[in-house]
């Protein structure tokens, strides 16, 4: 393999600390959605990129910020309309759940009810 930058792209980016996590402090309903309010933690990483000599890494050191995420909780009418959720929500493949996709945010959150007596 030829050093990074000889022959092509770069590497990938290396985290080299845990992953991207969130920590939830609190969580506030308002209506049909939940207010999250907590920290989200990034890895320290090892980011290379082109430079005037070739391939350059560059240390990027690990941080937190203090983040706010309004999620939805979808009614379980989808499940017999789906149409109405939009192009971002569907049915899982086995039937009993439905997922939404978050583009804005990069989420994915899928939503499993369960019946109480």
């Amino acid at each position: 393999m030829a050093p990074p930058g000889a022959d092509g792209p770069c590497p990938p980016v290396r985290a080299s600390g845990t992953y991207d996590h969130w920590t939830v402090a609190s969580v506030t309903p308002l209506a049909n959605t939940l207010q999250l309010t907590g920290t989200r933690s990034y890895p320290a990483a090892i980011v290379p990129h082109m430079g005037e000599t070739g391939c350059v890494q560059d240390n990027v050191a690990a941080s937190t910020e203090e983040v706010t995420l309004m999620l939805v909780v979808l009614p379980t009418v989808f499940f017999g309309m789906p149409a109405a959720g939009g192009e971002d929500v569907s049915i899982s493949k086995d039937g009993k759940s439905l997922v939404s996709v978050d583009k804005p945010n990069g989420w994915t959150w899928t939503y499993t009810p369960t019946g109480l007596r």
